[in-house]
């Protein structure tokens, strides 16, 4: 299951497998076993990656996705999440994949 989740989270956030690697600090070939099922990344890799991608470690694992209503809730109790979501609802492709790097790039910095 990490292994079809984490393809489809990588495509979903428009990078291919080198340019996910070179972002999140590992190899291309790493990157390919974990995708192939060959590989699998121990528990820390795992929080990192739940964090790189906005999920829960128990989704890249196989459990359930958050519900919507968590993370309208999640919305509601911080209004700049809310501000955030209206403004990036509007963006252009570019402009979202350009957010996005930002906030890659913060998370990398931590």
């Amino acid at each position: 299951m990490f292994a079809e989740r984490f393809k489809l989270l990588r495509e979903q956030a428009g990078l291919t497998q080198t340019a996910f690697a070179r972002a999140f600090g590992v190899a291309q070939s790493t990157v390919a076993g974990w995708e192939s099922g060959s590989r699998e990344p121990n528990i820390a890799t795992v929080r990192r990656l739940a964090e790189y991608f906005g999920v829960t470690a128990d989704y890249l694992l196989g459990g359930e996705a958050p519900a919507l209503d968590e993370r309208l809730e999640a919305m509601h109790k911080n209004p700049k999440l809310g501000l955030l979501f209206d403004r990036t609802a509007r963006m252009t492709s570019e402009d979202l994949d350009a957010v996005l790097h930002i906030v890659r790039q913060m998370q990398r910095d931590e």
